[in-house]
């Protein structure tokens, strides 16, 4: 054998080696994260937030999704409560004993989330946010621990922050609409228009109830006692009536609920086509 291939056929092994050993080489290890709870969200079935000063705010899962129970009620933002669960499945890279908790602005706490599934209850105090991380201080389970700002901002959040945007519920399928100057309902699956001009598709109207079912609003507020200038009725499948009454066109549209007793604020665009068909035509 002659020296080439010797020096070639070590070479080749120190290579198999090297790439053996950074192949197989364990990760070094990080820093250790601890787990805040092992509730999960799909078990969870009521949640309480109780801010420093101001009212407790109640969320409960109903068989149609979550609501609000307190201070008043009115279907929830269900993007909102999955972003305020998210707190559940949170590690942290710190966890300190609950002593001196005044240090850490958890005496008395900025606010707190407790948290009831069918068989647990688990309380989350907010403190302070620590000055160089800029995470949270949350007391926990006999413990303190460091979180990212996001939750602070989630349980901040107002009781109408937790409102459903969206003015039709899943649930609540649009067969008709009693509009100012017509008259519409779903039969057969077509159209019937009263009166019928013919100026509209069955395209258009078609998108007209996709106006209606995807329509979610800038804003929601508790109704005030402004007077309506107009009124649209949706009919639904299982046979309810709900009024809307058009409070305002300028510098936006606001459409109140008056089964819910709240104000939807739409862009002048979008609360037009909710009111005329001829505006979901003409959309883009």
């Amino acid at each position: 054998m002659s020296s080439r291939l010797i020096t070639n056929l070590v070479l080749a092994a120190t290579v198999l080696a090297l790439a053996s050993v950074l192949l197989f080489k364990p990760e070094p290890a990080g820093p250790p994260q601890f787990h805040l709870s092992t509730l999960t969200p799909q078990t969870v079935t009521r949640i309480e937030l109780t801010p420093r000063d101001g009212p407790a705010i109640v969320l409960a899962r109903k068989a149609a999704g979550w609501r609000l129970a307190a201070p008043f009620s009115a279907r929830a933002d269900e993007a909102r409560v999955e972003a305020l669960l998210g707190l559940l499945a949170s590690r942290s890279e710190q966890r300190l004993p609950a002593r001196e908790l005044q240090k850490f602005g958890l005496a008395p706490p900025y606010a707190r989330l407790t948290i009831d599934t069918a068989a647990s209850r688990q309380v989350f105090d907010f403190g302070d946010r620590q000055p160089v991380s800029d995470q949270v201080y949350v007391l926990t389970g006999g413990w303190v621990y460091l979180v990212s700002p996001v939750y602070l901002v989630d349980v901040s959040r107002g009781a109408m922050d937790f409102v459903a945007k969206n003015p039709l519920a899943e649930e609540e399928k649009p067969v008709g609409f009693s509009l100012p100057r017509l008259r519409l309902s779903l039969e057969n699956g077509r159209w019937r228009r009263e009166p019928d001009n013919g100026r509209l598709s069955a395209d258009s109207l078609n998108r007209f109830l996709d106006e209606w079912r995807l329509a979610r609003a800038v804003s929601v507020q508790q109704a005030g006692r402004a007077p309506a200038q107009s009124r649209a009725s949706v009919h639904l499948a299982d046979g309810r009536v709900l009024v809307f009454s058009l409070i305002a066109r300028e510098p936006e549209w606001i459409l109140r609920r008056e089964d819910e007793g709240l104000e939807y604020h739409f862009a002048p665009d979008a609360g037009a086509r909710l009111i005329d068909p001829a505006r979901a035509e003409a959309a883009p």
